[in-house]
């Protein structure tokens, strides 16, 4: 097995170490404990933040918040699952996954009855991410490198997008019309929605990127982009422009980005188990929080008691998040 993996070309070693990684703590997992939350992959709150929902290799979880009780266990079709959203109406959830190498599906199912409604077979890999464009459309984001636009009226796919030359690992629509895309070819694609017609390529990073987040405040005229890196670093953009306006180098890849609600301050939670704080103005860390949970999946704000939730393959962990009062005296 080292024998083949030696002799394959530096990017597909890339690509399979990234698969056996998961898979070997997935399999782990089948074994362990599920309380607290562990081998997640995908997680978010309900509509009214009550209840957690949690996806990985064993269905869909839920737990109250934040005592983390389990109140339901809800079996897939998605053998693995990477992605849970929530539609703009709160009434149904898309679940994003599907088996490594082989398919990748979106299912559409009824909240809170968790009744499947809708299914899509969009890929020949897992679908990384998803999300909602609109009521009636989804955006997936393939392991194999393509995107796909899925409209639930007619249960096709409307628009294909094929020009990643990798894995395709975060997405986050910038306008009511342009994606920004990225994945394990170092790119950020920004491209339309409408014809899937590539508009501008963002292609600083020197390592595969991880994760993209839009700052929650800003204008469709000019929002401004994070990105994270293998390169260990984090990335501020204007898009739409192009612009890179100041980045900060880490001491650990930067595996998840969340901004705080306000846009004030940016959290990157890194493989060596630590959130950093970060000013997204001036691109400093204000404050390092250390947690248990290494190679992180998921991390999650609460929208109403400052409190957040960090989880990987091996585990989870919730935090408090400090005040601004806090990190402004912690330059």
């Amino acid at each position: 097995m080292v024998g083949k993996l030696l002799s394959l070309p530096a990017w597909q070693a890339s690509d399979l170490m990234y698969r056996l990684l998961i898979l070997i703590g997935l399999l782990t997992l089948r074994t362990t404990a599920a309380e607290p939350p562990a081998g997640v992959t995908a997680a978010c709150f309900s509509p009214d933040a009550t209840q957690l929902l949690c996806g990985g290799q064993n269905g869909l979880r839920i737990y109250a918040w934040p005592s983390l009780d389990l109140i339901q266990r809800q079996d897939l079709t998605a053998d693995n699952v990477h992605q849970i959203v929530f539609a703009p109406d709160h009434q149904r959830i898309a679940v994003a996954g599907g088996a490594p190498a082989e398919m990748g599906l979106v299912t559409i199912h009824s909240w809170p009855e968790l009744k499947q409604q809708t299914q899509f077979r969009v890929s020949e890999d897992v679908i990384w991410r998803t999300i909602w464009t609109s009521g009636a459309e989804l955006l997936a984001a393939s392991f194999d490198g393509t995107c796909s636009v899925l409209n639930l009226n007619d249960a096709q796919t409307r628009v294909k997008y094929h020009e990643h030359s990798r894995s395709v690992t975060a997405l986050q629509p910038l306008t009511e019309s342009v994606i920004a895309t990225a994945g394990l070819d170092h790119s950020i694609r920004l491209w339309s929605l409408n014809d899937a017609a590539t508009q501008r390529v963002l292609d600083n990073h020197t390592g595969p990127v991880t994760d993209l987040a839009l700052h929650p405040t800003q204008s469709a005229i000019q929002p401004r982009l994070a990105s994270a890196s293998e390169d260990q670093t984090v990335r501020m953009w204007y898009p739409l422009t192009g612009r890179l306006v100041r980045f900060v180098r880490l001491d650990s890849t930067p595996r998840v980005l969340h901004w705080t609600p306000d846009g004030k301050r940016l959290l990157a939670a890194c493989d060596d188990g630590r959130i950093v704080i970060l000013d997204p103005l001036r691109m400093n860390v204000l404050q390092v929080l250390t947690c248990r949970v290494q190679r992180p999946t998921v991390l999650l704000l609460h929208p109403h008691d400052n409190s957040f939730w960090i989880a990987g393959l091996q585990n989870s962990e919730q935090l408090q998040l400090p005040s601004t009062e806090s990190l402004d005296s912690n330059p």
